[in-house]
């Protein structure tokens, strides 16, 4: 999963952040999805995500949160310049979570330990969408100090600015993957799912596949996912 620019900091209306003199405005609405996983115990649970994956964008995921963006600028000329009125930014995050589909036949141990998962997951791909706004508010006040001799080069300079903050933002997603990949693998859920079965190998490029892996086994390629995913997802 990479998308968004740098960081910075919720303003007080969740959803909408405003600039200087409504100069700039930030907007995002969230909309999730169930990637269905089968099975009655851990080790079933476990196994069907490692052979049925969530298809992430790098790969296969557990999780995901994917942000589509939706800019628009309003230029004026000023002298000889040409500068930034107005920059709207929209952002529809697609964030898809484990649901466990027979998750009322579950034995109460079982269940237990699927709804610390799913309670983690939804945190995990929460954060990530926090990184992602950060990234865009800071890309917003970046985007109102540009200028260009022309409008329409303006328009293309903050339009490719956005897409370069993309890749800027990546570090920190894979930043707090990197945090959380202890506290995955030691998820009563995978640890359970282990003493159920015994080891299995992980599947090649699985990313943070020790605790996809029955046995806990190591290897797989790859912490990246789609779109901000990462070991969830591949991009968070």
């Amino acid at each position: 999963m990479a998308m968004a620019v740098l960081i910075g900091a919720l303003m007080a209306v969740p959803g909408v952040f405003a600039g200087p003199a409504q100069a700039q405005r930030l907007t995002d609405r969230l909309e999730e999805r169930a990637y269905r996983v089968r099975g009655l115990t851990a080790r079933t649970l476990v196994g069907y995500m490692r052979a049925y994956p969530f298809p992430g964008d790098y790969g296969a995921a557990m999780a995901n949160i994917r942000p589509r963006y939706d800019l628009r600028v309003e230029t004026q000329s000023h002298g000889a310049e040409c500068r930034v009125r107005r920059v709207d930014l929209d952002i529809h995050f697609v964030m898809t979570l484990p649901e466990a589909v027979q998750e009322d036949a579950l034995g109460r141990t079982a269940r237990r330990h699927w709804q610390r998962f799913s309670r983690f997951a939804r945190a995990h791909e929460l954060y990530h969408r926090q990184i992602y706004l950060g990234c865009a508010r800071r890309f917003l006040r970046a985007a109102r100090r540009m200028r260009e001799a022309g409008c329409r080069a303006l328009e293309r300079a903050v339009r490719q600015a956005l897409s370069a903050s993309e890749e800027a933002c990546e570090a920190q997603h894979l930043a707090f993957d990197r945090r959380e990949a202890p506290r995955l693998q030691r998820l009563s859920l995978f640890r359970a799912a282990r003493a159920e079965g015994g080891p299995i190998a992980p599947p090649q490029g699985f990313g943070f596949s020790a605790a996809l892996a029955l046995g806990g086994g190591g290897g797989g390629g790859g912490v990246r996912a789609a779109g901000g995913g990462r070991f969830f997802a591949g991009g968070n």
